[in-house]
């Protein structure tokens, strides 16, 4: 895989608890989801809350997931002829999905939130949306009865994973939805350029943003 992604979780040993998990203190200062502070104006968090996570577990458990759902989107429906480019679509489609589903977690007002999940379920539902415009992959019907099949099971994770309160189903969602337009408008040429823009845009927010 040619992904490649980076998490933070804390510099600093003493932000860490006895059961390894990250004090709110040092998530928030880094750029946890807090509605509070992007009320207030801090809108890194928006950005930079998929690269934070609440404990080793939480980390692995995401990172995991991520690797098997960009080697999907990556295998099953290649992007690009060249591997450059490809690695930059997931990439951005794994940025711009992330970033949508804290911004719809903010906008439900579902408290502080962090990881790489809404990314993975952006991942996730890319798949079926790019597999719609890859007409060189089979017969209508068998792209549209696959797609559908695939979103359906995203959208089941999200509904079994929101009965945990301690589950951010919102942001979940909001990934899932960003990544089935993601995969759909990624099929043209004016859908890249829109898709690489926002993304652009979300890390230059992640790191200039007060």
């Amino acid at each position: 895989m040619a992904v490649t992604f980076v998490t933070l979780v804390a510099l600093d040993a003493a932000a860490f608890d006895e059961a390894g998990r990250v004090s709110t203190q040092a998530l928030t200062t880094f750029g946890i989801k807090d509605d509070a502070r992007i009320l207030d104006g801090h809108l890194a968090g928006l950005a930079r809350a998929g690269l934070v996570h609440l404990s080793l577990a939480h980390l692995l458990v995401n990172v995991t997931s991520l690797a098997v759902c960009a080697v999907l989107l990556w295998r099953l429906v290649p992007l690009n002829e060249r591997t450059i480019k490809r690695a930059a679509a997931v990439a951005a489609i794994l940025v711009v999905t992330s970033a949508c589903g804290f911004l719809l977690s903010f906008f439900v007002r579902n408290g502080l939130s962090a990881g790489a999940s809404a990314g993975v379920f952006g991942l996730l539902g890319a798949v079926p949306g790019a597999l719609l415009m890859r007409r060189d992959l089979s017969t209508p019907r068998v792209r549209v009865s696959l797609a559908v099949l695939l979103f359906g099971l995203g959208a089941a994770a999200v509904a079994v994973l929101a009965g945990d309160g301690a589950v951010d189903h919102a942001a979940h969602f909001g990934g899932l939805i960003a990544g089935a337009v993601c995969g759909l408008v990624f099929g043209t040429p004016v859908g890249r350029v829109i898709v690489g823009g926002v993304a652009i845009g979300v890390v230059v927010l992640g790191f200039t943003s007060a």
